[in-house]
């Protein structure tokens, strides 16, 4: 299968620490792919990388075809890569449905004539963005909190509406930080169940950084393991699952 996403000897230093050292990976278009490593390994810290709020040092990112090293965030947005943030990022006094409809902007396929005017072509774009936004709502299970403000959701809840506002950008490629933190063991197998869903119905592809494993080995297709910002380990869940370098390493079990 083609691949979507090819990161080649990524690097990137802060003063003297090199916090992510020859980092490389190859994602298949469809695929849901699991980073992983323990605290301040350096996932975040990619994740940063390849959606342009850092720019690294060293190597190369291409998406889909097009070399997006270095390149703004907007811009990266616009080439097809979305993401949620390990710290909830959410409009707190806007309610669910316009914390979405905040994100469809970059949709938006009339101009600004149109907008004063109420055309018919204005009329019916946003007719359309109103049916994408509810849609997404129904798609992570907040349609009936549509019209309740963000910050009276449950945590969890809040989770899957960055997941929503992130989806309608209608990217390529979705990238979720820690998107089962704080959630219970009902709240991430629901989880993964959408995460599993959006994958399947729009043929998106996603990278998944998450402390939960059961999460990571029930969703992921393949899993790349990191430890102080070098690369340990990439497979199947499996051969991750028993990986001497992953276990001593992620999972804590110490030398003998």
């Amino acid at each position: 299968m083609e691949n979507l996403l090819e990161v080649k000897n990524l690097g990137i230093s802060f003063g003297g620490l090199r916090a992510v050292d020859g980092f490389h990976i190859s994602i298949e278009k469809g695929q849901l792919y699991g980073l992983i490593g323990p605290n301040g390994a350096g996932k975040t810290t990619v994740f940063n990388m390849l959606t342009g709020v850092y720019t690294p040092n060293d190597g190369s990112i291409t998406l889909d075809g097009v070399d997006i090293t270095g390149k703004k965030t907007i811009d990266i947005n616009k080439a097809g890569i979305a993401r949620t943030f390990q710290n909830i990022r959410l409009f707190s006094d806007l309610t669910c449905y316009e914390n979405v409809k905040t994100s469809c902007q970059k949709n938006v396929h009339y101009g600004f004539l149109d907008g004063i005017l109420r055309t018919s072509r204005c009329r019916s774009e946003e007719a359309r963005l109103d049916n994408e936004c509810k849609e997404y709502l129904r798609e992570v299970g907040l349609w009936e909190q549509a019209n309740v403000l963000a910050r009276n959701l449950p945590y969890g809840m809040q989770r899957r509406l960055e997941i929503a506002r992130a989806m309608v950008t209608f990217p390529k490629l979705l990238l979720l930080d820690e998107p089962a933190a704080g959630m219970n063991e009902e709240e991430s197998r629901q989880l993964t169940e959408i995460i599993k869903e959006l994958r399947d119905k729009h043929d998106v592809t996603i990278i998944i950084i998450d402390h939960h494993m059961d999460v990571i080995m029930d969703v992921c297709d393949k899993i790349t393991v990191i430890n102080f910002g070098t690369q340990i380990a990439t497979g199947a869940p499996e051969s991750i699952q028993s990986n001497p370098d992953v276990i001593a390493a992620y999972l804590g079990e110490n030398e003998s």
